[in-house]
């Protein structure tokens, strides 16, 4: 059975829920503000997580309602992706995969609201159907339904831009 303390839960997580909030604030100051400000909310409610469970979940619960309480207080949504991280040796490939990221970039941002949240969840911070259901409190059927939705409206966004570059490559 897993015992959740303080340091083990911060030694453990901040890495994963520090990326998470950088994903979504786009000052990495103000992240790590937030990031720190998740923290002491676990510390002071760590009693509510069960031993043995992940409180991974629990924890991108708490971070969700942190960035929205920053959104709200900036009136604005700086919410992004990470820049593209991949260099190569060839500076027209490069180009072309940053415009391609950036592409990607501009249609997951045009997602509602839980549709990106659910895309984001799975494919950066890699969690499963489960694991997301719990962070935004839905069921394993909505949040599938959810990624479904979103993935058809991504490739819908997306089909014509990518399939132009294809064609021309």
């Amino acid at each position: 059975m897993i015992q959740h303390s303080p340091d083990t839960l911060h030694a453990r997580y901040l890495g994963p829920v520090l990326r998470y909030v950088r994903c979504r604030v786009e000052n990495a100051e103000e992240a790590e503000d937030i990031t720190a400000d998740i923290f002491i909310a676990a510390f002071s409610s760590l009693h509510k997580v069960r031993n043995g469970s992940d409180p991974y979940p629990w924890l991108l619960r708490i971070a969700r309602r942190k960035i929205a309480d920053y959104l709200r207080k900036q009136a604005k949504k700086p919410v992004s992706l990470p820049p593209n991280l991949g260099g190569g040796t060839n500076p027209h490939a490069a180009l072309e995969q940053d415009e391609a990221v950036a592409k990607i970039q501009e249609i997951v941002l045009g997602l509602s609201g839980d549709q990106r949240e659910a895309i984001l969840l799975q494919y950066l911070d890699r969690l499963s159907i489960e694991a997301i259901a719990s962070v935004m409190r839905k069921t394993p059927a909505a949040v599938n339904s959810l990624l479904q939705r979103a993935r058809a409206n991504i490739y819908q966004a997306g089909r014509a831009y990518f399939l132009a570059n294809e064609v021309t490559e």
